[in-house]
């Protein structure tokens, strides 16, 4: 028995040196593609989170239900603060026929995708929502004001009609503030990945200059677009 297995071996190691004598490269590349690592993919129902998201701002939802508005506030016996210096009580848009209240609105907290971010809230009527952490008039910084565009009074209904050059007035209790209209843009927001989401946010951020930034969704039949509308301080009216 031991002869006979002593044999088989020569063979087999016969055979592999005859095969590496005549055919180097094929063996080495058959070894090597068995050392190879295994690429390890994720499957279709694992959720990736963008890392660095967790309390970062994006713009307003187009669905108000979700936020308490400033009516549902008073309805509940809870009297919003007197507006303070500064704070926009009113806006005018005589190109497109808005004269609306303005009311301050704050951030609420919400998840998507397994990240939370905060998210303004928009009021629950015809009125503008100033977001009470932007700039204030009369300052530097961002002004920034929100509407809906065709639910709960559709303030900013025609917001996407606006010309460029278009006057607009923000009053606070004391005085006024002539604004013109130099930029309009259209930003894809609906189904769109929260990175996108987050750079579309960038238009409410805090600016060094002085400016009024609007913010509404678009077109009226799908709100699949965040409607951004810049002004800058003109002369006084």
């Amino acid at each position: 028995m031991g002869l006979f297995l002593m044999i088989i071996g020569l063979i087999i190691v016969g055979t592999a040196a005859a095969a590496w004598f005549l055919a180097p490269d094929s063996l080495t590349r058959l070894l090597n593609q068995q050392a190879e690592p295994v690429l390890v993919t994720v499957a279709p129902d694992q959720v990736y989170q963008e890392p660095g998201s967790a309390g970062a701002i994006i713009l307003p939802e187009s669905s108000a239900l979700q936020y308490p508005s400033h009516a549902t506030v008073e309805e509940a016996g809870r009297e919003p603060p007197p507006p303070e210096p500064g704070q926009p009580v009113r806006l005018a848009i005589p190109a497109i026929g808005v004269d609306a209240p303005v009311v301050a609105v704050s951030l609420n907290r919400v998840n998507i995708g397994g990240n939370e971010v905060l998210q303004w809230g928009v009021p629950g009527g015809y009125a503008g929502g100033w977001h009470n952490e932007s700039a204030r008039l009369g300052g530097q910084g961002n002004v920034v004001i929100n509407g809906h565009n065709n639910i709960l009074g559709e303030v900013f209904r025609d917001l996407a009609n606006v010309p460029i050059g278009a006057e607009m007035t923000v009053y606070d209790k004391d005085r006024a503030y002539s604004y013109k209209v130099t930029q309009v843009e259209t930003l894809a927001e609906q189904d769109q990945p929260l990175s996108v989401r987050l750079a579309n946010a960038q238009w409410i951020e805090p600016t060094t200059d002085q400016r009024l930034t609007l913010v509404s969704c678009w077109p009226y039949e799908t709100n699949s677009h965040r409607l951004i509308v810049v002004a800058v301080p003109s002369a006084s009216p």
